[in-house]
């Protein structure tokens, strides 16, 4: 018998809705009177699913060659990225050496001949591959893991379906009747639509629908949360029709006897803003981003200034995350978490960082209050240290001499300390023990403080955090953590290396690793569609190589800022409004000044400088009140007038 019921096979661009269909499949549950006639309790149990990025070896791992060979089934989430995957071309054919092809099933998200890997269009006996298409055009994702759960047990698809959905009612049915004032509740719904008539009953199904057509566009939002450009505006409009649906809830009459229906649209409501902030942050909108973010924090506030039992949560956590296919008492405290953690992020991008560390630090208590209950996912384990490190680089930023960073980063080690480790392997930075995830983002707390040291003129200091980063980065690197991840960990790092004193050979591996980082990164965002959170790191990357080949001698440098300028060049021109790209291409001046000093140019420097500070003064005209860019420009200024004197 084998280890594993299937392997989950996919391109970790689509990890989202590979993690959606593992806890789809997981969680499928029968009922006890088919376990009599055989069926087990969770027949799709367990699905190995790899959670991290396979490194840069020409071969599969061991573990992931044996999880293979001990799979009964193949399931292939087959896009367009999975199409271009060696990985997952690697994996099929490992499959094919222990398993015949009628035992992979291909899970499509478009047209066969897009998104299907070569190994599965080359397989023996082709036509025997099951497929199940999950598109919009298709079953969708729930149907469609219905079929899933089908064909790995030999249930039929609508049963399957009505067994989930039976659950479901049970489900409900079971937590409504535990408390008496549930049942009270119910009682007094049921004698309100006995004493008022058909009529009510209409109106109470109608609000349920609409509940239902409004629940529908906020995992619309959601799913498109990630996307940038033209697609962002169809998740504001579905934003709108989320507020109208929502009032138009709360004014009707049928609305006041809905249970726990004001907490349930608050709900839905956070949720949407919090996945408008994702949007707007990818697309450099840092006054519409701390609007959304505001307003998904005012949602869920006021959902926990309501006094609900812990019953009552847990039910609303199951209606709130229906895409988890899960339920438990974290749900709302998960959905406060995200909006603390998207609040801190949108105060530090305005300036804002008294406010966004004390956002940051909330975020961080929800967290880890959430992991200590034991209600926490991976995302949540994730979102928590995020909140952690955007709480020190706030107490960084804000820091007038290196012993206010060195307290920042002690506070920092102190809360990473008082974390419980479980669940810290599941995080998405990718390393499989609690050392390496704290490495992992303790070098994401220390890249911040290297910048922020070198703000105070305090290079010394920077040298010995750059050397304590790269001791994090040496581990990471031994731990066999994914490139993705690591790419974007060492770019920090790397750029500590640029600016402060160091060997040649030191100068040389720093080189060769921003070159592994970008190569990545450019797979990385060809895979997500060019978004400008990747293309501004991948900017960002060019600078920092260019500063390194500048301070080795030579003219070498040239191309890499020229790509720089073309990627920040686009991103400012796509629309000249957002004010956080024009940021980006304000500090460009500064970095080549930083390129050409190195190389000797003089004169070139202090023109790049003097530009630098021309435009960061623009800019300061419009947000007068934006902390971190007055402080910025007082750096350019005085380095600027430090190197006229000479």
């Amino acid at each position: 018998m084998k280890k594993y019921k299937a392997f989950l096979s996919y391109s970790h661009a689509d990890w989202r809705s590979a993690k959606k269909l593992h806890r789809l499949l997981e969680g499928f549950h029968v009922p006890r009177q088919l376990r009599q006639e055989g069926f087990a309790q969770h027949p799709c149990r367990p699905v190995f699913r790899d959670r991290d990025e396979l490194g840069d070896a020409a071969a599969l791992t061991p573990a992931i060659e044996e999880a293979l060979a001990e799979s009964a089934y193949l399931i292939v989430l087959c896009s367009p990225t999975s199409r271009k995957s060696q990985w997952v071309d690697r994996e099929i054919n490992v499959f094919l050496e222990h398993e015949l092809s009628e035992r992979i099933i291909a899970v499509t998200t478009g047209p066969l001949e897009s998104v299907l890997p070569p190994a599965l269009e080359s397989a023996p006996e082709k036509q025997n591959i099951q497929i199940i298409d999950i598109s919009s055009d298709g079953l969708g994702m729930v149907a469609g893991a219905s079929h899933l759960v089908a064909a790995l047990t030999g249930l039929e698809p609508r049963h399957v379906l009505g067994l989930q959905r039976q659950r479901q009612a049970r489900t409900v049915a079971l937590f409504g009747s535990a408390a008496t004032v549930s049942v009270l509740a119910t009682v007094t719904c049921l004698a309100m639509l006995a004493l008022v008539g058909l009529g009510w009953m209409n109106a109470l199904r109608a609000s349920y629908a609409s509940i239902g057509q409004t629940q529908r566009t906020v995992l619309y939002i959601k799913d498109f949360s990630q996307e940038d450009g033209p697609v962002s505006d169809l998740v504001s409009e579905s934003l709108e029709r989320v507020a109208n649906r929502t009032q138009v809830l709360r004014s009707h009459p049928a609305f006041s006897i809905l249970p726990g229906g004001e907490d349930y649209l608050d709900s839905l409501a956070a949720s949407a803003y919090i996945a408008r902030a994702d949007v707007d942050l990818l697309r450099g909108d840092i006054d519409r981003q701390l609007d959304s973010a505001r307003q998904a924090r005012q949602f869920t506030d006021q959902v926990f200034s309501r006094d609900r039992s812990i019953l009552t949560r847990t039910i609303m956590s199951t209606l709130v995350t229906p895409e988890d296919n899960a339920i438990d008492a974290g749900g709302l405290e998960r959905l406060r978490l995200q909006a603390y953690q998207r609040l801190a992020a949108a105060e530090a991008a305005n300036g804002q960082f008294d406010a966004a560390a004390a956002s940051a630090l909330a975020a961080f208590e929800i967290g880890e209050e959430l992991i200590r209950s034991g209600w926490a996912t991976d995302n949540d384990f994730m979102l928590t240290l995020n909140a952690s490190v955007a709480l020190a680089a706030s107490e960084t930023f804000k820091a007038e001499t290196a012993a206010d960073i060195e307290i920042a980063l002690d506070a920092f080690d102190l809360r990473l300390q008082a974390l419980p480790s479980e669940g810290a392997t599941e995080c998405c930075l990718g390393p499989s023990t609690w050392p390496e995830v704290r490495a992992a983002y303790s070098a994401l707390a220390l890249s911040q403080a290297i910048s922020d040291a070198l703000f105070l003129h305090e290079p010394d200091y920077a040298a010995t955090l750059v050397l304590r980063g790269e001791a994090h980065l040496q581990a990471l690197q031994r731990a066999d953590t994914g490139p993705v991840q690591l790419a974007l960990i060492s770019i920090g790092i790397d750029a500590g290396w640029a600016r402060v004193p160091a060997s040649v050979e030191q100068l040389q591996i720093a080189i060769d690793r921003v070159d592994q980082s970008l190569e990545v990164l450019t797979q990385l965002s060809l895979a997500v569609g060019g978004r400008s959170t990747e293309q501004q790191t991948i900017a960002q990357a060019h600078m920092i190589k260019a500063l390194l080949l500048a301070r080795l001698g030579g003219e070498e440098f040239a191309l890499d800022i020229a790509t720089a300028k073309e990627i920040l060049s686009a991103l400012a021109d796509s629309d000249g409004t957002k004010l956080q790209h024009r940021f980006r291409h304000s500090l460009l001046n500064y970095e080549i000044a930083e390129v050409y000093a190195a190389a000797g140019r003089c004169e070139a420097a202090e023109s790049e400088r003097l530009a630098s500070v021309n435009s960061l003064s623009t800019l300061l005209e419009m947000r007068p009140d934006h902390y971190g860019w007055q402080r910025v420009l007082g750096h350019v200024t005085h380095v600027l007038e430090c190197h006229s004197q000479y």
